[in-house]
């Protein structure tokens, strides 16, 4: 919580790339590998209209258009993510 309170009030860490990770960027670092890139590729897959013919349970719960809105979110957090390291 202090760090996103140092975060928030524009009062940035110095400089200095030996510094541990704090938790913001473990927090993000987490979510990017093992939330946001597991959905990025199940999305992606999810949008080839070829397999959700062939497998009619998963486009039953993600529908072509799901996993567009869902793959588009998915490349804002990459986006957003990559522009703050």
């Amino acid at each position: 919580m202090s760090v996103a309170i140092q975060y928030l009030s524009l009062d940035w860490p110095l400089e200095n790339g030996w510094n541990s990770y704090n938790s913001l960027q473990l927090l993000a670092y987490f979510i990017t590998v093992f939330i946001a890139a597991p959905a990025a590729l199940i999305t992606g897959l999810g949008m080839s209209p070829a397999l959700s013919t062939r497998f009619h349970r998963t486009s039953s719960v993600l529908s072509i258009q799901l996993a567009r809105s869902l793959h588009f979110l998915v490349l804002c957090w990459f986006l957003s993510s990559s522009s703050s390291t």
